[in-house]
């Protein structure tokens, strides 16, 4: 199985996509958890620079990974294009503000206006499809991604 590189905005679905993809028998590698700590927590100790230092370090430990799902972190829009196929979940900026009302473990959505018009042109440009993540269900949408690989 060809490897499944999830990107996109914080709330957009990745990880729980993932947990979906895995019912498929791929392993999951959601590199928010793979920090060992919150990401609130982990830009408090050691600072956003710090915090995107470490999230390039996991995406190199993956390297050499075969049939697995890497769901990553919103920020990551670069290094992950020999990973696997990159699925960007791209979602409409209202339901993402509407998912992410209270979230106060995200401290870098603050801005989502700016982070989202930020980011969409460096997702478009490394992805290889897009799908809308908020006009389907994480299960229909790992349905389709399975779909289109086979």
């Amino acid at each position: 199985m060809e490897n499944i590189v999830l990107i996109g905005m914080p709330a957009s679905g990745k990880s729980t996509v993932a947990r979906e993809l895995a019912k498929y028998g791929y392993t999951v590698y959601d590199t928010d958890l793979m920090l060992g700590m919150s990401v609130a927590e982990y830009i408090e100790t050691i600072g956003e620079s710090g915090f995107r230092k470490k999230e390039k370090e996991i995406i190199q430990s993956l390297k050499g990974v075969t049939n697995s799902v890497i769901s990553c972190g919103g920020g990551i829009t670069e290094g992950v294009e020999d990973l696997g196929r990159v699925i960007w979940l791209d979602c409409d900026i209202r339901i993402l503000k509407e998912r992410l009302k209270g979230d106060i473990a995200r401290p870098l959505v603050k801005d989502i206006d700016t982070l989202y018009r930020m980011r969409r042109p460096l997702y478009g440009a490394i992805a290889q499809d897009v799908i809308d993540s908020g006009k389907m269900s994480a299960e229909s949408i790992a349905n389709h991604i399975c779909y289109r690989l086979t």
